[in-house]
């Protein structure tokens, strides 16, 4: 009989998320835009190339989720972005462990993130 090896759980508040799309900002509204390619492969995109108005696809977010996509710089870990919100916004952030968390768990699905386990501390 097999035994299946479990990965060990991880606590997504150590997770760190690197972004994985492009954005720009909105000049009027201070917001985020994110840059959404319709089609991962090259061959796909060329094939339907002839059938589509745009290549990307434009998902905006709101002011709470531009703050937290601009914090997602790569270093900073999914508890260090509710900080971030709690400090911007305060009670209009709130609950904000299950805002970001939900908002980390979007966007991981969708490919628009990776989440990578935090750096290693060396020992003394």
């Amino acid at each position: 009989m097999a035994v299946l090896k479990r990965k060990p759980a991880r606590n997504l508040l150590t997770l760190v998320p690197v972004r994985k799309l492009e954005h720009r900002m909105e000049a009027e509204t201070g917001k985020a835009t994110l840059i959404v390619p319709r089609f991962q492969t090259a061959w796909v995109r060329k094939l339907f190339s002839g059938f589509m108005t745009s290549e990307t696809v434009e998902v905006r977010l709101d002011e709470l989720g531009t703050a937290a996509w601009l914090a997602m710089d790569g270093t900073a870990d999914v508890a260090g972005l509710t900080k971030v919100l709690r400090n911007l916004f305060g009670e209009r952030a709130e609950p904000v462990n299950e805002r970001v968390g939900f908002f980390v768990y979007s966007l991981k699905r969708s490919g628009f993130i990776e989440l990578r386990d935090p750096p290693s501390i060396p020992s003394i």
